[in-house]
């Protein structure tokens, strides 16, 4: 009894209740039977252990009853019927739901390990933790894209897509339009200084002279005749000069 109480208290402690009954003897049987019969009928409990420490086989001979072997098997209790050392076989093995070789081993069968027990809850505490995480996860995830879209289509946030483009339109026009100033106007520059250097000053820089009779310009020697006054226009003045001679 110690063993199993020492077991029990280690792997998994539970109430332990016991019934008074010789283990050996004439008598062993019937009283044992009464203890089954009690548990059965006026104290119902989870498990029935029947045991006892080793002994000759005479002593263990009662096990063998044929009335009590009836009585373990028709328990509405499960029974672990453990009798003797673990060379030791008994009818009463052969009928109870589960054999153990000792009744140590008997009661490291009728209880799970609390070690065990707790591994496990941990185990299922971090499974159910991870669970909500992620499923609360998921939710807010889902609300954040509800979110997005609600505010995707909200009034204000359609105006400020609306500015945003009109800001890029105006950009692009004023882009478009100081291109095209800037190229208009080195255009005209370069036009600009094409005219200066076809303008009658320029061919004056150059070493050419224009001639000038009574305010016109003087294209052809037809024009002239022997003692005509001539003006010569020069990049940096005026000369006046008279016709000695017509050559052609």
């Amino acid at each position: 009894i110690q063993d199993i109480r020492n077991v029990l208290s280690r792997r998994f402690p539970v109430n332990i209740y016991l019934f008074p009954a010789t283990v050996q003897g004439d008598a062993a049987p019937s009283q044992i039977i009464k203890g089954i019969q009690y548990f059965n009928e006026e104290f119902p409990v989870d498990l029935l252990i029947i045991g006892r420490g080793g002994g000759s086989q005479e002593d263990l001979f009662c096990f063998n009853d044929e009335e009590l072997a009836r009585t373990i098997f028709t328990s509405q209790i499960p029974v672990i019927s453990a009798v003797g050392h673990e060379i030791d076989f008994t009818i009463s093995d052969f009928v109870a739901d589960m054999r153990a070789p000792t009744p140590s081993a008997a009661a490291e069968l009728a209880v799970p390990d609390r070690q065990d027990i707790q591994g496990q809850i941990k185990g299922y505490l971090n499974r159910m933790k991870y669970a909500t995480q992620e499923y609360f996860f998921s939710r807010k995830m889902e609300l954040q894209e509800m979110e997005s879209t609600i505010n995707a289509h909200h009034p204000q946030k359609i105006l400020e897509n609306m500015h945003s483009r009109l800001n890029s339109a105006v950009l692009k026009m004023n882009y478009n339009v100081n291109t095209k100033v800037v190229s208009a106007r080195n255009e005209l520059d370069l036009l600009s200084i094409e005219l200066r250097e076809l303008s009658p000053q320029a061919a004056l820089k150059r070493g050419y002279s224009f001639i000038v009779k009574e305010r016109k310009l003087l294209h052809s020697i037809q024009n002239v005749k022997k003692g005509d006054e001539l003006e010569v226009v020069l990049s940096d003045g005026k000369l006046k000069t008279e016709v000695k001679e017509i050559e052609k």
